[in-house]
């Protein structure tokens, strides 16, 4: 798991403090249910339309109330459970969209793996159970990894991610150009596209300087075949540049924050109802 794509999350120093025991508590948050999920969306830059949503992890904590993905992150890592928090992540994200209403029935949902979680002998088998039990097609099913960590084994992740493939799952390098691997994984992997780091994405508004590595950017994912995704979106104003740069997704605040499934159909309705100029700036 990562630390998700919404927005940067204040330090808090009685968390700080209080991570040792975070992280002693989080062997039972999963048996008491206490981690749930939002949800943010992606919208498709060609129709201007909400084509999925990224399920980002919370923990509602008895003591300490809501806490972001960092806090649960880490209280998973020092637990030793970091594996075991993905894998239950993926779970309960696919049960919980199969009772979304038939309106959404056509999202992608993308969720995040790390190259940890990719190496780990287990991650295929309990990824495939999960679909089969909740009944989740694996083609509207999006993985995004992350750089948590370098991988280890290069040929045996590209054998994982080419089963993905055969199973129809959508695989993206999140964060790209944040970390010192992206390069490097997009020559390698087989992946379906990438997702622009957010301060990418804020470049793309920046100095002639800053806009021109952006444009690098894309266009090597485009000149490789990859879907690209841009993060971060702030505001109104990050969306056309990102349209006209050849990005073919967005998501961020700009477009909304986090939403619980109860929240969902209101937004996706609402979001249907605009002009396509608000979603892509085209028109």
């Amino acid at each position: 798991m990562e630390i998700p794509s919404d927005t940067p999350e204040a330090s808090n120093p009685v968390l700080a403090s209080a991570q040792a025991d975070l992280a002693h508590e989080f062997h039972n948050a999963i048996a008491r249910n206490e981690l749930m999920l939002l949800f943010q969306p992606i919208v498709q830059l060609a129709s201007g339309k909400i084509a999925g949503m990224e399920a980002l992890v919370r923990w509602d904590h008895p003591i300490f109330g809501r806490l972001g993905a960092k806090a649960v992150l880490e209280a998973a890592d020092t637990a030793g459970m970091a594996v075991q928090l993905g894998n239950h992540v993926r779970a309960k994200a696919m049960f919980e969209v199969m009772a979304w209403p038939p309106a959404l029935a056509t999202l992608d949902l993308a969720l995040n793996v790390t190259a940890a979680d990719l190496g780990h002998p287990g991650f295929f088998d309990a990824l495939t159970m999960a679909i089969a039990q909740s009944g989740f097609s694996s083609h509207r099913l999006i993985l995004e990894i992350t750089e948590d960590r370098e991988i280890s084994d290069m040929a045996g992740t590209v054998r994982v991610l080419d089963e993905l493939d055969r199973q129809g799952i959508s695989v993206f390098i999140d964060d790209f150009g944040a970390g010192f691997s992206s390069l490097s994984w997009i020559a390698q992997l087989p992946v379906f596209g990438i997702k622009l780091d957010r301060s990418f994405t804020k470049m793309m508004r920046g100095s002639s300087r800053e806009r021109h590595v952006v444009e690098a950017m894309v266009a090597l994912a485009q000149r490789l075949g990859l879907s690209i995704t841009a993060e971060g979106v702030e505001e109104a104003m990050d969306i056309v540049p990102a349209f006209s740069m050849g990005c073919d997704s967005l998501q961020g605040f700009g477009i909304s924050p986090p939403l619980a499934s109860e929240d969902l159909p209101a937004f996706v309705a609402g979001w249907v109802a605009r002009p396509q100029r608000d979603a892509a700036g085209r028109r």
